[in-house]
């Protein structure tokens, strides 16, 4: 247990509370655990392909194909981490589909107000922006299933993915029409906001929930507030 108590804190030790930890899996089911400790193990990898990084030479061709496509595996493996904390009773595509619609709210509107995925040109990001939550996290969740997940699970596609960035704000299109059914916006709202970023908070939040933790607004603010100060330390 101590060792995967340990890679828990290596994971996500910032976002959650260290602290009897021990105690608070001992009270949960072993499924649950089992789930929470293969997870991190996957969130573990995602932060040492991000420190990986730090260490590339962008004036090196090969270096800078590896920084584009590292973000991209980390969306990935991002994903199978909710495939990893999702209910083995369903089919992969349900459970996949069924853990990011049984999340709180808040969790959820963090994934409807990040992406805005429209059908164009018959639609436009003021449809979008119209269009009910429910809507929005319907085509949020088929694209992190079908494009993210399935297409390098199954035909090995690599596709760009929303960078953060410390200047840009507003809407960004990082698939555009013609490479699925649907274009692809990222709404940067923040400093290193990104498809990473917002992934693993919604990771975190659901570990939190299944250890019984707080999900709430506070968790939300402090989480951006320790990715901000991990980046820039």
């Amino acid at each position: 247990m101590n060792d995967n108590i340990n890679q828990i804190y290596a994971a996500i030790g910032a976002e959650i509370e260290t602290v009897g930890l021990d105690k608070v899996l001992e009270n949960i089911s072993d499924f649950d655990r089992s789930k929470i400790f293969g997870a991190c193990s996957r969130l573990y990898l995602v932060n040492s392909l991000q420190k990986t990084k730090k260490t590339l030479d962008m004036r090196n061709d090969l270096d800078m194909w590896a920084m584009v496509n590292t973000d991209d595996l980390q969306v990935y493996l991002l994903c199978t981490c909710l495939d990893a904390l999702a209910d083995d009773n369903i089919g992969v595509g349900a459970r996949f589909t069924n853990l990011l619609s049984g999340m709180p709210q808040l969790l959820k509107n963090q994934l409807t107000s990040s992406y805005a995925i429209i059908d164009e040109p018959s639609e436009d990001l003021n449809l979008w922006n119209g269009k009910r939550n429910e809507e929005k996290l319907n085509r949020v969740v088929d694209y992190l299933y079908l494009l993210r997940r399935n297409t390098f699970t199954h035909d090995a596609n690599i596709l760009p993915s929303a960078l953060y960035s410390t200047g840009v704000m507003g809407y960004l299109c990082f698939i555009p029409a013609g490479v699925w059914t649907y274009s692809v916006y990222f709404c940067y709202q923040r400093k290193f906001h990104s498809e990473i970023t917002v992934l693993r908070l919604v990771i975190v939040g659901v570990i939190r929930r299944m250890l019984k933790l707080s999900v709430d607004q506070q968790f939300v603010d402090a989480y951006w507030n320790n990715l901000e100060r991990s980046i820039l330390g």
